[in-house]
């Protein structure tokens, strides 16, 4: 809500007073969901036993639907090994931009800010 004011002294700009409205510090409910591991340590160790397998063998099947069905399953299983599905706690008022790498970084701010390491 804001209120219009009549003109400072001799000045032609009206005066403006506006009122904050304060975000509810309510944080929801806690939601659960279940996302993939992101993990950069996983997904290196994911692209290196995907770079040692031997797909030769591929080369040697019937059909591509069997050829498909191998490297997919294949794929598939490292992926579910290396980058499990994890579960983790969300508020039901985040907003859609913030993400892990998000999260992860607020508090290291906050500790970089109190510890005086401005550059950090």
């Amino acid at each position: 809500m804001h209120l219009v004011l009549s003109n400072i002294g001799s000045s032609d700009h009206n005066a403006v007073v506006m009122t904050l409205k304060h975000r509810s510090t309510d944080r929801g409910p806690d939601v659960t969901v279940t996302v993939r591991s992101q993990d950069s340590n996983g997904r290196v160790l994911l692209g290196q036993a995907i770079a040692d397998i031997n797909w030769s063998p591929l080369y040697h099947m019937e059909t591509c639907d069997e050829m498909t069905e191998i490297f997919c399953g294949t794929v598939t299983q490292l992926v579910f090994y290396y980058l499990p599905m994890r579960i983790v706690r969300r508020q039901s008022t985040d907003e859609p931009w913030i993400d892990d790498q998000f999260r992860h970084l607020m508090p290291c701010r906050h500790y970089a800010l109190k510890t005086g390491q401005t550059a950090r």
